[in-house]
């Protein structure tokens, strides 16, 4: 089959529902693009030539009282478009109990779901607790694996997604002392039969790993400390002979064969530049209005229009952003993003009864916010 070529020129502008005339056209090196394999035809889209744009609109859902965030690569000043590919995300405002997301969750890295009004989508909340030395802290710097940060002390954080980030924390002392660690967190704890919670306490190169189980008792455990020394108890005491920072293992198996394992670095010796942190087990948070969630519908050369909502997804499907970096502002001064994105989904064309795939799609998409 032929290629589907579509050259696009580039222009950011604010849609509503009250309908606007498209702005002048902005020529410049093409910037959005996006090519794969949709409906078994290679396509690629590019910004460029032939009257094609990268739209950006903020548009509010009455029903669910929520704004939906869009970037569309179509034609400008057409009455019915063809060949059009919008990508569209659900966002709110934050609140303390998590029901909303903020906008600048769909920003950060990671893997997000497709919205299905059928289902409630999940997040997962972890907190987090610094343990600094015996030096005053005069500075924070959490990164959570997702591409968010934060300069609290102790925060909390929803992913958007069941895998593994490496979260990280860097601390300047008072004294000017810096110091970083990481450790990984895989929010499928969330959904485990069993768990461990594990804390520490640390006085130079003696540390005390505090672990409290969660499964069917009894349990086994097994540490490994990275120095060559185990233990098979609970919650061990440990000396290091050496100051620095220790990579160390823990697994525990339940009665009924659950398996839960883990790694941390633990830095010991200088008490007064010292930093490290612990997290509580991931919790699922009910996200019933389906925030951060992402659409992707596709208008043929047809006019049929084939969309990724409300269909059940398998489990090959999924919505990546790579990278997401500042962009120029809009034709109306609203803020834009610049996303890397990668997806795999089905869309779905409920009057032709007709499912196409859209397969190993790459591209870099504009996002009004």
């Amino acid at each position: 089959m032929n290629k589907i070529l579509l050259v696009v020129s580039i222009s950011l502008i604010l849609s509503s529902c009250k309908h606007k005339d498209d702005p002048t056209p902005l020529i410049e090196t093409p910037t959005f693009k996006l090519n794969g394999i949709l409906d078994a035809v290679p396509v690629e889209i590019m910004a460029g030539v032939n009257n094609y744009y990268m739209y950006t609109d903020v548009s509010r859902e009455n029903a669910d009282s929520l704004n939906i965030y869009s970037g569309t690569f179509r034609q400008n000043n057409c009455a019915s478009c063809k060949r059009v590919m919008q990508f569209s995300f659900r966002g709110g405002k934050s609140t303390a109990n998590g029901n909303y997301s903020d906008t600048t969750e769909f920003f950060n890295q990671g893997i997000y779901s497709y919205y299905n009004s059928s289902t409630t989508a999940l997040r997962y909340l972890v907190s987090f607790k610094s343990l600094p030395g015996s030096s005053a802290i005069q500075s924070y710097k959490w990164g959570f694996g997702d591409g968010a940060t934060s300069v609290l002390t102790n925060p909390e954080h929803y992913y958007l997604s069941k895998q593994s980030y490496s979260v990280s924390l860097a601390t300047t002392t008072v004294d000017g002392c810096q110091t970083n660690i990481s450790n990984i967190l895989n929010t499928n704890e969330a959904t485990s039969a069993c768990n461990s919670l594990i804390t520490l306490f640390k006085n130079g190169n003696n540390v005390v790993f505090s672990c409290t189980a969660y499964g069917s008792s009894p349990y086994t455990f097994s540490w490994d400390f990275g120095d060559g020394s185990t233990s098979a108890q609970q919650s061990p005491f440990h000396t290091f002979t050496t100051s620095g920072i220790h990579n160390i293992c823990y697994t525990m198996i339940d009665n009924v064969g659950c398996q839960y394992a883990t790694c941390m670095n633990v830095r010991t010796g200088d008490t007064l530049c010292d930093n490290n942190f612990y997290r509580s087990i991931p919790s699922e948070i009910p996200n019933t209005k389906g925030f951060s969630t992402i659409t992707i519908k596709w208008t043929d050369d047809n006019g049929n229009i084939f969309t990724s909502e409300n269909i059940n997804q398998p489990t090959s499907s999924y919505y990546k952003i790579v990278s997401a970096d500042n962009y120029k502002a809009n034709g109306f001064g609203q803020p834009v993003k610049k996303l890397h994105i990668q997806f795999t989904c089905l869309l779905y064309n409920s009057t032709l009864n007709k499912t196409i795939l859209a397969e190993n799609m790459d591209g870099i998409i504009g996002i009004a916010y």
